[in-house]
């Protein structure tokens, strides 16, 4: 993270360089016009743990998330590009331990629908989970991570954003290893310069 922030640092200001002299700081950025940045809420958190004897299905605590992403339009109807989020940690209820994830993933908003009021997109990632795990749990490996839901457009620099998302990955647990699976509802408000 620490090194994608130093190359955002360093590449921005030749974009600025090459922009009109008049306009503002965020105008002249291309990389602050197509940023967008979001915070949400994820609930219905859910995990399958599976290993030689079975499946093993645990829920765990609401959490938040925080991430951005880099957008382009393609013919003004389609958004693309990557992002990343930092899910923080969640509390396994009724065993010990939490877990999170840190993904970076592409993703398309396709629109549904036209209307000049709040128009809908389906919204879709495809990606790589990095896990965090703590108290008690031990990554083994890191696994795919995909979500897919609808995307409402407010208004030019708002967003609410509805995802259903799964992450796999391999945990270790005392000595015994597993197979994760988890998935999760998230609500998520993007804002956009």
């Amino acid at each position: 993270m620490k090194i994608l922030f130093v190359i955002i640092l360093l590449v921005n200001p030749i974009y600025l360089f090459a922009q009109d002299e008049n306009d503002s700081y965020a105008e002249r950025s291309i990389l602050l016009r197509s940023m967008r940045i979001y915070f949400q809420g994820n609930i219905l958190q859910s995990m399958v743990l599976s290993d030689s004897i079975g499946n093993h299905d645990y829920l765990l605590d609401n959490s938040f998330s925080a991430g951005f992403e880099i957008t382009s339009e393609y013919k003004g109807l389609r958004n693309y590009g990557i992002g990343a989020m930092y899910q923080f940690p969640g509390s396994i209820v009724m065993a010990k331990g939490e877990i999170g994830i840190f993904p970076i993933y592409a993703f398309i908003d396709y629109p549904l629908s036209q209307t000049e009021l709040f128009p809908i997109q389906l919204s879709i990632r495809f990606g790589y989970a990095f896990l965090l795990a703590k108290d008690g749990i031990e990554k083994v490996g890191n696994g795919i991570y995909h979500s897919l839901g609808f995307t409402m457009v407010i208004s030019k620099n708002y967003q609410l954003k509805l995802m259903y998302a799964h992450n796999y990955g391999k945990i270790k647990i005392d000595s015994y290893e597993y197979s994760l699976r988890r998935e999760n509802m998230s609500l998520s408000i993007n804002f956009k310069l």
